[in-house]
């Protein structure tokens, strides 16, 4: 009996130790990442483990009861931290019939036998913060509508903008992003270029990354031609409902040195 018992010994051992490793591996995000997709779609985190409970419908505002689908596109795992996770999604609204379509990014952190998913606005839009809430403005094609003085013209109304941001397809490499990201940022005169530059590499692929919203008129005064010299920054021609200067109807957000970047100035 005794050769028997010895025998046998070292496969015991060996099925312990298999069983001990494959208990301490880290699951895949893929359940999570579904759930994070399928509970923004529903509108409220309820199930997914978040380090904050967003209040999405009031974050949603205008468009808490339009139809909204957001579908997970890819995750995977970072490649120096096996216990963080990058979420890409893809929402798609019908807003007054009309699709609108952009992508937005997602972390998820490994710990205490779960993933959680790291919360940031950007997860709704890559433009939000903290305090943003959607607006919908109704208008027609060639008949936009303006908000008139009698006394000075048109207070609100259509006007030309920059959109200035890293774009991730003028760069591809990581540390090339990152640098444009925080120069960028920098130059903004941002209080935190660490957390602009995070969003950047949060980012999809091929995103362009807002940092701010500038009026063309105040080109020069952003230096919007030295930004557009910083390889990988885009400044993206746009119109914006905006009042005639950026004092009109009182402060749109934090300043450029604190707190986070405006989105229209």
């Amino acid at each position: 009996m005794t050769p028997l018992r010895r025998r046998l010994a070292p496969l015991c051992a060996a099925v312990l130790v298999l069983v001990t490793l494959t208990a301490c591996s880290t699951p895949e995000p893929d359940e999570t990442a579904n759930a994070l997709a399928a509970e923004l779609t529903a509108g409220a985190l309820t199930a997914v483990p978040s380090t904050e409970s967003p209040d999405l419908a009031t974050m949603f505002g205008g468009l808490a009861e339009a139809d909204r689908t957001v579908t997970l596109l890819e995750w995977r795992i970072d490649e120096e931290d096996a216990d963080l996770a990058h979420i890409d999604l893809e929402w798609t609204w019908d807003v007054v019939g009309h699709e609108w379509t952009y992508t937005t990014a997602a972390q998820a952190v490994w710990a205490e036998d779960a993933w959680t998913v790291q919360w940031d606005p950007a997860i709704v839009h890559p433009a939000a913060q903290a305090d943003s809430v959607f607006e919908v403005s109704r208008t027609r094609p060639d008949d936009r509508a303006e908000i008139v003085s009698p006394t000075s013209g048109a207070l609100v109304t259509s006007r030309a903008v920059y959109n200035i941001g890293v774009d991730k397809t003028f760069v591809t490499d990581a540390e090339a992003q990152r640098a444009a990201a925080i120069e960028l940022a920098e130059g903004l005169g941002f209080e935190d270029p660490e957390s602009y530059a995070a969003r950047v590499e949060a980012a999809g692929e091929r995103a362009f990354v807002l940092a701010v919203t500038v009026r063309q008129e105040d080109a020069a005064a952003w230096n919007v031609e030295e930004l557009r010299q910083i390889e990988g920054v885009n400044a993206v021609s746009a119109t914006a409902q905006l009042g005639p200067s950026s004092r009109f109807a009182g402060p749109r957000g934090g300043g450029r040195g604190g707190g986070p970047p405006p989105r229209q100035l």
